[in-house]
């Protein structure tokens, strides 16, 4: 298949998933007509992937002064029309030309949370997990009735949602029941977990499967139920929290989301070391597949292009010209994604539009004081404070492929080398503050 027939299959799964979405949102009796478009300020957290931003939101979240969504909002865009258009040599700041801005707007206003207070029904818990488990596994759309029916036997089976991990288990299990190959390994859960609900299914590698149109990209994220919201005009007494790593190509389009609002941009950075070398776990693991390639560009990555998926599966985030980048070291790909990142971050702040601060990842695992500090720094910001801000606490461990640990790079040091020594690797570390050579501080 042509990568027009590729993209002429994903635009009709979206659709369908939008189309079951919205299906479940009527039968559940939810109101998703809202528009997340009042919040006097908003707060964009921009980052390379495996650049720290996942654990910084995590953080932020804890305080529990922030609007947010559960996760990324990826997904999203591809389900309204912003995902990349029918072009083989599109990247992530491409967007496609049947965008749906008010779809796009009420679906973030349906998925958003924050610091409120409510009633959690059978029929909230029950839409939260269906809407997401249609996104991870599209082919839950040709009967989302038949999988609400599912979800709603669960949560009455479960008595409450206080376990979201044993309801999501339980779903999946009846859902495998009746036929579908829901596979439990591909979501953002230890081994242990999986293992101890499923002790017959056998780890996977690679993307879900052969020809599997993905909207939501693995590891999955476990879905949460949350209250029913009071209008979103009550949003504006406190700022909206956003985080997606390909968001870094798409900052005119975060203006174009929120015109009316303040836009308060946090540059996270990370030392190269220790993104590249997560990039590089990332790309070797089951999860982070991001594209499917045209067969006309199958790549030819040293250390990767081996694997059975290796020609046709692009992951994390998609730079501009990354086809000039098919033919190299895996290291030497991470590296370009790492550096396109913040160099389009350091373009948007010289041309001046939005607030900017710039805090280091690093401060997030040097100790807990560090922690609070950053957190603090952040919120101070935004403009808000809490006293949950110093009760943060650990850190969950979120979206990583190995259990994390300071300096975990070098252990692979050899093999990045070469990488980070390329003349604008080093260019944009210094930009960063980081320097030309690794130090102590890079963890």
């Amino acid at each position: 298949m042509d990568k027009a027939g590729v993209q002429s299959a994903s635009f009709k799964t979206f659709d369908s998933v939008r189309d079951a979405r919205k299906r479940i949102a009527k039968l559940c009796e939810i109101d998703d007509s809202q528009r997340i478009n009042d919040f006097p300020v908003v707060v964009v957290i921009l980052s390379s992937s495996r650049g720290g931003s996942s654990a910084l939101f995590s953080a932020l979240r804890a305080t529990k002064v922030f609007w947010c969504l559960p996760g990324e909002h990826v997904y999203l865009y591809k389900l309204h029309g912003f995902g990349l258009p029918d072009d083989p040599l599109a990247h992530d700041g491409s967007i496609g030309p049947g965008a749906d801005l008010d779809g796009l707007l009420s679906a973030l206003a349906t998925e958003c949370t924050g610091p409120i207070s409510g009633v959690l029904t059978a029929n909230l818990v029950a839409y939260h997990f269906v809407s997401r488990l249609l996104a991870q596994w599209p082919m839950l759309a040709d009967d989302p009735d038949l999988v609400l029916e599912a979800a709603r036997r669960q949560v009455y089976r479960q008595g409450s949602c206080h376990d979201p991990v044993a309801l999501l288990m339980a779903i999946i299990r009846e859902l495998r029941d009746i036929g579908y190959a829901v596979d439990p390994w591909y979501y953002d859960l230890p081994a242990n977990v999986i293992s101890r609900w499923f002790p017959a299914e056998p780890e996977p590698v690679g993307p879900p499967s052969a020809g599997f149109t993905l909207v939501e990209e693995p590891p999955f994220l476990v879905p949460r139920a949350f209250p029913a919201r009071p209008a979103l005009a009550s949003s504006q007494r406190r700022p909206l929290l956003l985080k997606a790593s390909l968001d870094v190509y798409r900052i005119n389009l975060i203006r174009r989301l929120f015109p009316a609002s303040e836009l308060r941009f946090v540059h996270l950075t990370r030392n190269p070391a220790a993104s590249i070398n997560g990039l590089m776990d990332g790309w070797l693991s089951r999860g982070f597949f991001s594209h499917q390639i045209d067969r006309n560009y199958a790549m030819n990555i040293e250390g990767y292009s081996h694997l059975p998926w290796g020609q046709g599966w692009w992951n994390f985030d998609l730079p501009p010209q990354w086809y000039a980048n098919t033919a190299t070291s895996l290291p030497r790909v991470c590296s370009f994604q790492w550096r396109q990142a913040h160099q389009h971050i350091l373009a948007a702040k010289a041309e001046g539009a939005g607030t900017w601060l710039q805090v280091r990842a690093e401060d997030l695992h040097v100790s807990s004081g560090r922690q609070r500090a950053l957190v603090h720094r952040v919120m101070k910001f935004a403009g808000v404070d809490s006293p949950m801000a110093s009760e943060v606490g650990e850190l969950p461990v979120v979206m990583a492929t190995a259990p994390p640990r300071p300096g975990r790079w070098r252990a692979n040091a050899e093999r990045i080398a070469a990488a980070i020594e390329e003349e604008e690797t080093q260019d944009v570390a210094g930009a960063l503050g980081y320097g030309s050579r690794p130090t102590l501080e890079w963890l």
